[in-house]
């Protein structure tokens, strides 16, 4: 405690000592706990420090002038995902337009080698598969029937088209392999998910935490989640402790965000995430004092608004250390040096060729079942028999032509 006067701004100041750093919480009566109740009790004017603009506090207190804006922010542990399955080992970044232009060509290059077979000569004509060969990536293969200058600028057109398209791929692949992995971004939706599936916990200073109101109104499934499971009150614990022992999810102020990150090395600022909530509202920070001294709030608002350019200047100065920057907002870009490849850059062409097997195995499973079953029972219904047909010596030639005429047309039945 201060054991003196002083004047400000010609308003006569007794400063009070004494420890501001949970301000309070309102409970249900309408009184108000620690520093805010000691101010609404009259024990001192005002606070020194700065308060939020809500509901209750505008309800039980005088507020001056904002001179600061605040947005809430959420701090977690960087979540490292069990299974993971980069599959822009398989699709290099490239978008899915680009690969139905990609498909829309081939197939159109296919129906006009497909036409182009229907005008030839029956027993030259070249197969669909082999014509689906010809535009297989890095195939080359060569239609067995290659008469006429249609299909040798077909299969020109086809050579080129599978060559360039496999030479962009597979530049796009090698510089997709340069780029680092970034970590995945967390959104609010994500948040939502973890603390539902109680894999991660909310956590606020206390009960009556703004924050924890307002999420609770603006998401049932973070109200539903508070309801079966409370949050962790870290009002006299450590957050950043709670954070990695109980996998907790921090909603604060920036501001006091930055500064308890400031607390830690900033080496380990790399295992945190920091997601910004900007669809949340935005927190508005005045000066507080009890009801009864309206005479003092103008001479307030004016001391407010003159130094407000300080207050600028200040908040400036909480600034996170260089390496905790890099840490939480990581910038990744292509390095020139070249590694080795690891195993999980190629698990996205692995599933590929893990699904592109399993089909495999389902087709020739089908083809043993239709193989054993029906061919067994279509071959069941067949029966083997001979004609003997004795014809005399002494028969004309135009029955012999008569009979051979009911043998041939008898023939023609039995081989439908």
């Amino acid at each position: 405690m201060f054991y003196f006067s002083n004047k400000f701004k010609g308003l006569p100041i007794h400063p009070i000592l004494f420890d501001t750093t949970h301000g309070g919480d309102k409970l249900p009566n309408g009184t108000f706990t620690e520093a805010l109740g000691l101010v609404q009790s009259g024990f001192v004017d005002m606070l020194a420090n700065d308060a939020k603009m809500n509901i209750p506090l505008y309800e039980g207190f005088l507020l001056t002038t904002p001179f600061n804006v605040e947005r809430y922010v959420a701090l977690m542990k960087r979540q490292q995902p069990a299974i993971f399955i980069d599959w822009d080992g398989i699709t290099t970044g490239i978008g899915v337009d680009v690969y139905a232009i990609m498909f829309a060509t081939l197939t159109f290059l296919l129906f006009v080698c497909w036409l182009n077979e229907r005008c030839q000569n029956g027993a030259k004509k070249n197969t669909n598969w082999q014509l689906l060969l010809s535009i297989f990536p890095i195939n080359g293969e060569m239609w067995p029937h290659q008469l006429g200058v249609t299909r040798k600028v077909l299969m020109a057109t086809c050579g080129f088209g599978i060559l360039i398209l496999s030479s962009l791929y597979t530049a796009k692949l090698a510089e997709q392999m340069m780029v680092p992995y970034p970590p995945p971004v967390v959104t609010f939706r994500d948040i939502e998910i973890a603390v539902s599936s109680q894999r991660a916990n909310l956590m606020f200073t206390s009960k009556w935490n703004t924050a924890m109101t307002y999420a609770a109104n603006i998401s049932t499934s973070l109200a539903n989640s508070m309801n079966t499971r409370p949050p962790i009150y870290f009002k006299h614990l450590n957050p950043i402790d709670v954070i990695n022992t109980q996998n907790g999810i921090l909603i604060y102020e920036e501001s006091k965000l930055v500064q308890l990150l400031s607390e830690i090395p900033p080496a380990e600022c790399q295992n945190y995430v920091y997601v910004v909530l900007d669809g949340w509202t935005r927190t508005y920070i005045s000066l507080l004092m009890r009801k009864q001294r309206k005479d003092m709030l103008e001479a307030w608002n004016f001391i407010v608004a003159e130094r407000m350019s300080y207050v600028n200047n200040y908040i400036q100065t909480f600034r996170l250390h260089e390496d905790c920057q890099k840490g939480l907002f990581p910038v990744y870009t292509p390095d020139t040096s070249y590694d080795s490849l690891l195993l999980w850059e190629f698990t996205g062409p692995f599933a590929f060729l893990a699904i592109l097997l399993t089909l495999s195995m389902f087709s020739l499973l089908g083809e043993i079942v239709y193989a054993k079953f029906v061919k067994v029972e279509e071959a069941v219904h067949k029966e083997n028999f001979r004609f003997i047909v004795d014809v005399p010596e002494t028969i004309s030639a135009p029955d012999m032509q008569l009979l051979y005429t009911y043998h041939r047309a008898m023939l023609e039945i039995i081989g439908k």
